[in-house]
């Protein structure tokens, strides 16, 4: 069952879920999530996020890390994202750095753990 936060709610503080989160209200603080998470078109997230996939309609301000992150159509993400996989909407904002990471990097990780050094025999030009 996922976890809702309805338009009408506001959150401060730290989420931890086990499953989908859909935000259609405002979150503020650190929210943990072991599925997707979901801003819907008249959510606002600020703060720090961290799951496997992050997909973004609404309003997403502060730091994402996440294996992928998608920004569609009238989203506005403003921040840091640490992310391996990211697509975005031509009619998406987003203002702020995108940090690759490696495809092993999991979003459960802490952000200051080293990646390991790069593959100098496989790299594709």
């Amino acid at each position: 069952m996922p976890t809702f936060i309805a338009s009408h709610t506001t959150f401060h503080g730290t989420l931890h879920c086990k499953e989908e989160c859909v935000i259609e209200g405002k979150v503020e603080g650190t929210l943990w999530c072991d599925e997707a998470v979901v801003i819907a078109p008249c959510g606002i997230f600020k703060g720090h996020i961290y799951a496997p996939l992050l997909i973004v309609q609404g309003r997403c301000e502060g730091s994402v890390t996440c294996d992928k992150v998608k920004l569609l159509p009238h989203a506005h993400m403003k921040g840091e994202i640490h992310s391996h996989l990211f697509i975005m909407h031509p009619k998406a904002l987003f203002e702020g750095q995108r940090i690759l990471t490696h495809p092993s990097f999991t979003a459960h990780e802490p952000i200051e753990k080293p990646l390991n050094e790069f593959d100098t025999e496989n790299i594709l030009l």
